[in-house]
């Protein structure tokens, strides 16, 4: 029998309930409780469910390094929200870098 998208992100939710900043859970490990066969060591379809887990179930999961963890105060949000504008700050860097040199040569 084949499972519903929100079958996979139920087992997200209940997998990634104990988790926390200090103690995050990897995508691997993920993937492995909940049943999930991957092609690729990334994970991809695991993290897409992840995703929509937030979407679907309001669940706000950040991530880090080590892992995905649940997050549980509002300095544990700030502290994710500051690391994502880091990242959507460097993204824009580059993408202006690359079209000023391509539009150079």
């Amino acid at each position: 029998m084949n499972r519903s998208s929100i079958e996979w992100e139920r087992d997200i939710v209940d997998c990634l309930s104990n988790t926390s900043y200090d103690n995050p859970m990897s995508v691997r490990d993920i993937a492995g409780i909940i049943g999930m066969a991957e092609s690729h060591p990334s994970c991809p379809r695991t993290r897409k469910l992840i995703k929509k887990a937030i979407d679907d179930f309001h669940a706000p999961y950040g991530s880090n390094h080590k892992g995905y963890y649940l997050i549980r105060n509002k300095h544990q949000m700030q502290r994710y929200m500051n690391r994502l504008l880091d990242l959507q700050i460097a993204v824009s860097k580059r993408i202006e870098s690359v079209y000023r040199a391509f539009n150079y040569r």
